[in-house]
């Protein structure tokens, strides 16, 4: 018994214990993400490049990609709350015990001259921080730094960002099992609602059935 119960207690440890997804990207530079978990640390990015053979009648041909129309990030962020309300209660419980943490923002905007510069200043600042409103609706968010520049003397715009994603797999099962228990409930009553509906459909059926046989039975 106490080796069973030695046991439970060291796979609920380990349950505890987060799985981190450390991120990062700046300008010049690749974007580079790593997972960890216990004494495991697997990179994410950069991903190892693997040598492409291509034919020269392939490589002569330019390359024609359709442009996508650019979406404003208000329409995007209404659809993406919209979308975290539509969600099941344990999967936004999950989503809100999943952390974003040490997330540092800083961005340099330049503009053509002055007066661009200082608009590009506002709009970025808007789209930062709406950003960040909606992500600490959804996540469980730690902001360590946002520093937004206006560049009026830079030779370019530069930025740098980074963040961790903190995921605790207990919350994970116990989203799973409610999830479960859920869809099980929901199975149940559905199945009971169709019972209900056909025996209310049969009842006319049934009372005419009794109507005619008691006057046979008279008769």
């Amino acid at each position: 018994m106490a080796v069973v119960l030695g046991i439970l207690i060291l796979l609920l440890v380990i349950l505890l214990i987060p799985v981190r997804v450390s991120a990062g990207a700046s300008s010049g530079k690749a974007p580079h993400a790593v997972l960890r978990w216990l004494f495991l640390s697997i990179p994410l990015f950069p991903r190892p490049k693997r040598k492409k053979t291509q034919d020269k009648s392939e490589s002569s041909k330019p390359d024609k990609k359709k442009e996508k129309p650019k979406r404003s990030l208000k329409p995007l962020l209404a659809e993406l709350l919209a979308r975290f309300d539509r969600l099941s209660r344990p999967v936004q419980r999950l989503l809100r015990r999943t952390g974003l943490a040490r997330v540092s923002l800083r961005l340099v905007v330049k503009g053509e001259d002055a007066a661009a510069t200082a608009l590009r200043f506002g709009r970025a600042n808007a789209a930062v921080y709406s950003t960040v409103a909606a992500l600490d609706r959804i996540f469980f968010l730690r902001v360590e730094q946002i520093e937004i520049i206006p560049g009026f003397a830079a030779e370019q715009e530069e930025y740098s960002c980074s963040g961790e994603i903190r995921l605790f797999p207990f919350a994970v099962l116990i989203a799973a099992l409610q999830l479960g228990f859920w869809t099980l409930i929901a199975l149940i009553r559905s199945a009971g609602g169709r019972d209900t509906n056909e025996n209310r459909r049969a009842q006319p059926a049934r009372r005419k059935e009794e109507y005619y046989g008691k006057q046979a039975s008279h008769q």
